[in-house]
This record gives structure tokens, sequence and C-alpha cells, in this order.
């Protein structure tokens, strides 16, 4: 179910730091955003709590950034700990917000700013993770997002290989015209209506990395994009048909008039690439409708 990032964002101005976050189902974060918050404004500081928790806020977020752009994760998050919360994101090219957490590491330590400061990154991050769990799904439990959201890299598709072509039958309908003991021809109209659907699909997806595993609805449909484009035609639609047809059958013969609705299937495996890797695509692609007539005289 899809969540409103803005209504997340209110929700944790509500209830101090945690409501957006409760919204969003994150439910563990939620309740230690709302410790952090009480602890900030009681002034437990001389536990140490407010900083603890910044330095642990930075160093998930380092470690997600990382883990979003394929990075190392380890080395970012123990300079993080070690820098107050911000040390890894200098390594990841990002120092506006290694200073942003830094100064409030800093800024903690003053009575109240904590118990703001929660308020503020409890809203962010509810923010970010509305939109992240609208684009991808599912959401763990420790991401922390920050309002970081990756720039997509856009898929570029190579070539084709393996490209097999066949018809498949949709469905057939027989019509029997018994003449027999007729003396003159008979004709017979009949109207036929048949519905299918265009349709792509991409086969053994366990073979994806989880990097493109995790943005395996826009590869999808950049894929339908490529296929259709290539082939001329409009993927994800139904196409129905309807024809008309005489049948004729002479005097004293017995003859069966079989129509068969069938559609193109196309079987292949694309080579793509984002940014330096190149994978590859399995699919298959039902698309047309269309049909043939055949006759069986019988006996």
């Amino acid at each position: 179910m899809r969540k409103n990032p803005s209504l997340a964002s209110f929700y944790s101005l509500l209830l101090p730091g945690s409501g957006g976050l409760f919204y969003i189902g994150q439910n563990a974060k939620g309740f230690w955003m709302l410790i952090f918050f009480i602890a900030s404004t009681a002034g437990l500081y001389s536990f140490g709590i407010s900083l603890l928790f910044i330095l642990i806020i930075g160093a998930s977020d380092a470690g997600n950034i990382a883990q979003i752009e394929g990075k190392n994760t380890f080395l970012v998050i123990f300079l993080s700990f070690i820098f107050l919360g911000g040390g890894g994101h200098f390594l990841l090219g990002k120092p506006g917000r290694g200073i942003l957490f830094i100064f409030s590491a800093i800024l903690v330590t003053i009575p109240m700013v904590g118990g703001i400061f929660a308020i503020i990154i409890g809203m962010k991050e509810a923010y970010g993770m509305a939109i992240r769990k609208n684009n991808f799904g599912s959401l763990k439990s420790w991401e922390y997002t920050w309002d970081y959201q990756a720039k997509p890299e856009q898929i570029r598709f190579l070539d084709e290989e393996k490209i097999e072509t066949e018809d498949i039958i949709v469905s057939t309908e027989e019509v029997p015209l018994d003449n027999r003991f007729g003396s003159n021809s008979i004709i017979s109209e009949h109207e036929f209506i048949q519905t299918a659907s265009s349709s792509l699909k991409i086969n053994e997806t366990q073979h994806l990395s989880g990097r493109f595993k995790v943005g395996f609805q826009i590869l999808e449909g950049e894929l339908q994009g490529h296929i259709s484009k290539n082939l001329g035609i409009d993927l994800g639609h139904q196409i129905t048909r309807r024809v008309n047809v005489k049948f004729e059958v002479e005097a004293g013969k017995y003859v069966i008039y079989r129509i068969v609705w069938k559609q193109n299937f196309r079987k292949g495996i694309v080579r793509a690439a984002k940014g330096r890797q190149v994978f590859k695509v399995p699919y298959d692609v039902t698309y047309g409708l269309y049909h043939s007539i055949d006759s069986i005289e019988c006996p």
C-alpha cells in the first residue's frame, strides 16, 4: 500500500519524531526515535544518549547510501562512528551531509536542541522512507534514508541473442455442417469474437543481482518500451478481434470447419547495461491476434 510522504512527515511533527515512522510501518525505529526525543528534552545528556543516537543515525545513513551506490559499507560506518556521525559521508563524496551530522552531534549537547533535532530528523526520515517504500515495496528495519534517494542509472539495451519465434494457439472453434442428405448447397454465416492479451514476462529473475532486483519494475518497464519500439507493437493491453465468415457446403457432403485463433510468441535474451555492469535478461513476449480456417471433409 502506497504511503503519502508529506503525511508521514506531518505525523512525525504531531507525535514528535516518530509518528510518521509508525505510519509507514517502521515501528521499532519510531519507538527509538520517541525515546531519543524524550531523553533529549529531559536533559539526560550525562548518559550520552543524544550523542550516541546521532552517531548511530549518521553511521546508518552513510551505510545505507554506500549500499545503494554499491560501495563498501564497513569503512564508511566505522568512520561515521569515529568522527561524530559524519566521517563516512566525506569518504562517499557527500561533505554537506557529513558536516550536518557533525554539527548536529555538537548541538545536541545543548539542552532542548536534541529534542528539536529529533522532530526534524523524524520528519525527514519518515518522508524519505515513505518514498523509498513506494518505489521499492519493502524496507529493512535498520535502513536509514535521511531523505536520500539514489540517482537512477539509465538502463541501456545492447543487443539480443537466442531469439526464438513461434505461433501459439489461443483457442479453436468448430462448426460442423452436414449436407449429406441435401440436394442443394447450403451457406451458413457465423460471427467469431476472440480476446487475448499482449504481454511481456521476464524470466529467471533469481539470476539478477540484488541491485537490479530492487529496480525490477523499472527494468520491466524499460524492456517493455524497448521491445514495443523494435517490433512496432503495443504491449500490456488486451486485443479483441471480430470476424464474420460464410461457410458453404455442397450437396451430399459433411464438412467440419475449424477456426483457429493464434498469437505470436517470441523468446529471447537481451543484453543490457546499467552503469558499468552488463547483465542478461531472458524474456518472453506474446503479442498479436489472428486466425486461420481449416476444413475437414468427413465421409
